[in-house]
Formats: structure tokens, C-alpha cells, sequence
């Protein structure tokens, strides 16, 4: 019996051995740069349009507070304004005692002697209580209860006024004392009329 044993063997030189290695090894190097840069980019890309999202969300949620809250205090400024016109009074229910009163007074002006020490009186008396009435129109119509209150104090101012040069005028013109004591009179009326209806 023959034992035939065939070996085959092919051999590869150790150059190309070597170089074949340096070729791999450089390969895997290269894949390794690449799979480090491409993570890289990829995570500051999103990171940049992540913060972008969040920041124009913060933004939008923002803006929608703020004007939440302007409408808010609009609305509060609205409804304040309606509440107050509701509760305003109106000085014209007691036309009748300021309008005779200021005829009154005009009609007790128009008897007063024209001298140089009564004239410059007598056109003060008439400004203030002229304004009187002219205020009282204004209250009438006011922009809410702060501006009505305003309005209402300068009449009153205005009343207090009128009194002054009243009792300015019985020094000047003692004679017509009964008619003014009437007027002050009025006057009085008219202050308790203002103070009520400010007060309410």
C-alpha cells in the first residue's frame, strides 16, 4: 500500500504580508476618523436646531403671557370704566336750583352802582358762578367716576367762591344785604346738594 500525500503550498512573500497589514490597519484607522467626525457633526447640527426650537418656543410662550395679561388689565380697565358710569349721578336732576340760583346772582350783579372798586367785584362774582354752571354741564357727561369727582370738587370750589365775593359785596353795597343773605342762603343748598351726590 502506497501513502500518497499531496501538500500543496502556495507562498505569499513577507513584503505583501506586511504591506497588506499596514493597508488594513491604515483602513481601520481612517473608519475610526470617520465614524468620530461624522457623531460630531451630527450632535452640534441637532444641538444648534434643538436650542433654536426651544428658544422660539420660549419666545412664542412668552409673548402669549404678555398679551394674556395686557388683555387682562384692558379688560379689568374696561369694566371698571362701565362700573363707574353706572354709579355716576346726575347733576342735572337739580337743574332747576342752580340755574334760578344763577340768575339770581346775575340779577343781583345787574343792581350793584358801577364804581371803580365794585366793578372789578361784580365781574369776578359773575365768572365764578357762570363757571359754576358751565362745570355742572361738563359732570354731566364725564369719562368715568374720577374724572365726574374731579369735576364735582371744582364746582364746589366754585360755589365756595361765589359765597366770598357775596359777602365782599355787602361791604360794598350794604343796601342789598337781604338779597344776599338769600343768596348765601342758596348757596348752602346748593354745597349739601354737590356733597351729596359726591359721596355716593
Amino acid at each position: 500500500m502506497i501513502d500518497v500525500s499531496v501538500q500543496n503550498t502556495v507562498k505569499v512573500p513577507e513584503n505583501s504580508v506586511n504591506q497588506l497589514a499596514q493597508e488594513v490597519e491604515s483602513l481601520k484607522q481612517r473608519i475610526l476618523e470617520i465614524e468620530k467626525l461624522i457623531p460630531k457633526e451630527n450632535i452640534n447640527e441637532k444641538f444648534f436646531i434643538v436650542s433654536f426650537a426651544l428658544l422660539s418656543l420660549i419666545l412664542i410662550i412668552f409673548i402669549l403671557y404678555l398679551n394674556y395679561r395686557l388683555n387682562i388689565k384692558i379688560k379689568k380697565i374696561a369694566e371698571s370704566q362701565e362700573k363707574d358710569k353706572i354709579n355716576i349721578p346726575n347733576p342735572s336732576r337739580n337743574d332747576n336750583l342752580i340755574e334760578e340760583f344763577i340768575k339770581g346772582v346775575l340779577n343781583l350783579a345787574s343792581k350793584i352802582p358801577q364804581t371803580p372798586v365794585n366793578e372789578p367785584i361784580v365781574n369776578q362774582l359773575v365768572k365764578t358762578v357762570t363757571s359754576m354752571g358751565a362745570i355742572l354741564i361738563w359732570a354731566e357727561n364725564p369719562e368715568s367716576k374720577r374724572d365726574f369727582q374731579y369735576k364735582i370738587n371744582i364746582c364746589q370750589k366754585k360755589v365756595q367762591e361765589t359765597e366770598y365775593w357775596l359777602k365782599i359785596i355787602i361791604l360794598v353795597a350794604p343796601e342789598l344785604k337781604n338779597e344776599i343773605a338769600k343768596m348765601l342762603a342758596e348757596c348752602q343748598a346748593i354745597k349739601n346738594f354737590l356733597n351729596s351726590i359726591s359721596n355716593q
